[in-house]
């Protein structure tokens, strides 16, 4: 075609050349598996076909133990448990689930969340981290519905994963059952500061009772930290359910992962996401969800500068990647099926994205290899490409799943670790009130009247807690 034409000419015709490095790589999945269509033969017959297969068991568990040198047996049953998961994942696949749910509900496990609760087991120990709890941490089966969660139960307890007691749920009159351990033993105790090698700012985090090493080299933020024996705020009250809560953030945050922290209507997620800023001194940036959000309104959107012209302008959620923030995504059940993922997928998973701009944000391990590679600042920024923040981390909250929004799917899970946080007894607050007068050490008329109705506060709430255990009405309108 070009016959000795130049390329200005050729640009006249409107024929530009395709430059002969294009390439285009599809990434897909087994359609018999995970639900979807297959190729058409047209367009099938464009591409070389590269099937990835599972590695091996044993190579899978050498690769664990690679991570969490000294700790076999644990990390055994971590692969095994993902292999029973998955396997429970693809018996009877559900239409509602799209291929992606088996057994019960039970999505599909992947494989990629493995390596971060094998390095949380090599950093706890099996003390610190009970490989049910980083299970449970992976894909949250509690907030599953019934038959999914005693089915994945069911096959922790068949593979030797200890067990304890807690309370049964929907008021059943028998008080305690026999369940997989999903929560952490750990409390936090202090906090105090250390040095990375680059020269970043971190802490150290270090848990009562030494019942685990103390972790170090946390990422740390711009902020002042919350170093020295780590308590509550004044004006609020102890409740151990938020200081697990809290707990698991941090080893989450340690380990490098983001986060979705799971829990009722007034369970105190707003206060352990900001207990999570203040302890790690990490300046927060809150991005409210919604059920008709899109990609660009959680990446960048198009606004005006003072003189009238279009830009585009970066989400406080890419405001905190470049800067090292942590961006709170609140309210994470309301967002539309897929969006999570085919937005912030890259971002979450590998550390990099290409935005609506045509920039580009990168991982802090890519941006180093680029400058090793003899590119400089100037032409990496002349080129659009901006590093990830180290201590960026994004920490979801979330309601728990219902038969009205069944959000939590297999495309959530090798984005982020789970953490739940349970509700509180009325009990425990009064509990955590009479604890606090305690410590005043007041015996004035005023501290004797108040410990007295608490008295009388603490026999109404364990009558209002039968009266939810035991009648399905009163339960109802609660």
């Amino acid at each position: 075609i070009a016959d000795g034409a130049s390329d200005e000419e050729l640009r006249s015709r409107g024929l530009i050349r395709v430059h002969p490095d294009f390439l285009v790589v599809a990434i897909g999945l087994p359609s018999a598996t995970f639900g979807g269509n297959p190729l058409d033969p047209p367009l099938r017959s464009r591409f070389q076909a590269c099937s990835l297969r599972q590695l091996p068991l044993t190579e899978r568990v050498d690769a664990l133990r690679a991570l969490a040198p000294g700790h076999d047996h644990a990390t055994a049953q971590l692969a095994d448990v993902a292999d029973s998961l998955r396997l429970l994942a693809a018996l009877k696949p559900t239409a509602a689930g799209g291929g992606q749910r088996g057994w019960g509900g039970v999505p599909w496990f992947p494989e990629s969340v493995l390596a971060p609760l094998a390095r949380t087991l090599a950093e706890l120990g099996p003390e610190g981290a009970p490989a049910a709890m980083l299970i449970h941490r992976a894909l949250p089966w509690s907030l599953l519905g019934e038959q999914a969660a005693a089915a994945v139960e069911g096959a922790l307890r068949h593979l030797g994963l200890p067990a304890e007691k807690v309370p049964k749920k929907n008021g059943s009159k028998s008080g305690i059952k026999s369940g997989v351990i999903t929560s952490t033993p750990l409390r936090l105790a202090a906090v105090s500061p250390c040095a990375l090698p680059d020269g970043g700012v971190a802490v150290q985090l270090k848990w009562v009772g030494g019942k685990a090493p103390s972790l170090s080299n946390v990422p740390a933020g711009s902020l002042t930290p919350a170093l020295g024996r780590w308590v509550p705020r004044a004006h609020e009250l102890p409740l151990d359910a938020q200081e697990a809560a809290l707990a698991e953030l941090l080893q989450v945050h340690a380990m490098g992962s983001d986060v979705c922290l799971v829990g009722g209507k007034g369970s105190g997620k707003s206060r352990v996401a900001r207990e999570l800023s203040r302890v790690l001194g990490l300046p927060s940036a809150t991005i409210h969800c919604y059920k008709d959000m899109s990609s660009r309104d959680l990446l960048q959107r198009r606004s005006t500068d003072a003189r009238g012209d279009t830009v585009w302008e970066d989400s406080p959620l890419v405001s905190a990647a470049r800067h090292g923030w942590l961006a709170i995504l609140d309210g994470a059940h309301r967002l539309p099926n897929g969006l999570l993922a085919a937005a912030l997928g890259p971002l979450l998973t590998d550390r990099r994205t290409e935005l609506p701009d045509g920039s580009r944000l990168v991982s802090a391990a890519e941006w180093e290899a680029l400058l090793a590679r003899g590119h400089t600042l100037a032409e990496l920024d002349s080129a659009r490409i901006a590093r990830v923040h180290p201590a960026f981390r994004m920490l979801a909250t979330a309601e728990p799943p219902s038969a009205g929004s069944a959000w939590l799917s297999a495309e959530w899970l090798p984005c982020m670790q789970f953490v739940s946080l349970k509700a509180t007894e009325p009990r425990e607050f009064v509990h955590a009130l009479q604890h606090n007068l305690q410590a005043s050490q007041s015996t004035s008329d005023k501290a004797v009247a108040q410990q007295k109705a608490l008295s009388r506060l603490l026999g109404l709430s364990d009558a209002l807690w039968l009266g939810l255990a035991y009648e399905p009405q009163l339960r109802a309108s609660v």
